[in-house]
């Protein structure tokens, strides 16, 4: 994709010479430069399908978006040889501001999740939304605002199937299960919503681990035959959940924000009672919010040195 590029330098007077070259993107259209003066200083202005403002601030080039879609009102003062068509104030800082666009995409898109709060019925509800900016201007280029149950916690990139185009995939606090099918199409295959809140989940083969808002840790296995998530086993003591990891088939390891680490144990026995005895655990000291993705030698290490503190789970 052609992307037209403006370079500036700065020029040395006794000698004429340019140093300090730098490249900026202010479009995906052709740019032409105009000069104007303001109180006393003078502006270029680019004009493209991003219009800016480019002028000079403590020896420093800024370059000023210029909202023209904003503007619906024009002033034109004409006499017998100027034109003048409004006022373009002086800019003294670096001003921010959130605008919705419907212009042409950037090749290079970063997208963020929000949680703006909105007032309904006098009670303030949190709604969650998708934006997906340039990367340049971080203007909006897409808005995409999810239910009120749904929290946008967690968002990957990636590829499905065959299919060449990149998905953003959000994590809204769910534990669902989908098909991507060959019309490229998302079909639901089993849904889990035995919790407060699911933060956290980790996968290994058919089991899934799920650190749940205040219920601590779950174990499902997924049954490809019936289609269903089955609840293995579960620790009933109320933590608050930071981070979760599968260290292997029968051990799983937690952190809560109480800074405390843990571990279960799987149970194998069918003739105890569904309970949990009280967990040994470590006091860490600070606020775990994830763990490092380790080998199987090390994760057998760690299983190892962790069985004089390992909680039992049915």
């Amino acid at each position: 994709m052609y992307e037209p590029c403006l370079l500036s330098s700065h020029l040395s007077s006794p000698l004429g010479a340019l140093s300090e070259r730098k490249k900026v993107t202010l479009g995906t259209q052709p740019t032409v430069l105009r000069t104007f003066r303001s109180l006393s200083t003078s502006n270029v202005f680019a004009c493209s399908d991003r219009p800016t403002v480019i002028y000079s601030s403590n020896h420093k080039l800024v370059f000023s978006n210029v909202n023209l879609k904003e503007v619906n009102y024009i002033l034109a003062l004409a006499n017998n040889s100027t034109l003048t068509i409004g006022t373009i104030d002086e800019i003294q800082k670096l001003h921010i501001r959130t605008a919705l666009s419907s212009s042409v995409s950037s090749s290079k898109l970063f997208p963020s999740s929000t949680s703006p709060h909105e007032t309904s019925f006098g009670e303030e509800v949190e709604v969650h939304s998708l934006l997906v900016v340039d990367q340049h201007t971080f203007e909006v280029l897409h808005a995409h605002q999810f239910l009120p149950s749904e929290y946008a916690l967690s968002m990957v990139s990636c590829r499905l199937g065959k299919d060449p185009s990149v998905y953003f995939i959000v994590g809204t606090a769910m534990v669902r299960l989908y098909e991507w099918t060959a019309e490229k199409e998302l079909r639901t295959e089993c849904n889990h919503y035995n919790n407060i809140m699911a933060l956290y989940l980790k996968t290994k083969g058919d089991f899934i681990l799920v650190g749940d808002l205040m219920r601590s840790v779950l174990l499902l296995a997924y049954k490809p035959m019936e289609g269903n998530f089955e609840e293995i086993a579960r620790d009933f003591n109320p933590n608050w959940m930071s981070a979760v990891e599968i260290l292997d088939d029968d051990n799983f390891l937690g952190a809560e924000n109480a800074f405390n680490l843990f571990v279960c144990q799987k149970d194998r026995s069918f003739h105890t009672e569904r309970k949990t005895e009280q967990a040994t655990g470590f006091i860490d000291g600070d606020l775990i919010e994830s763990f490092l993705d380790l080998g199987r030698a090390k994760m057998q290490e760690v299983v190892s040195t962790l069985q004089r503190t390992v909680e039992p789970v049915l």
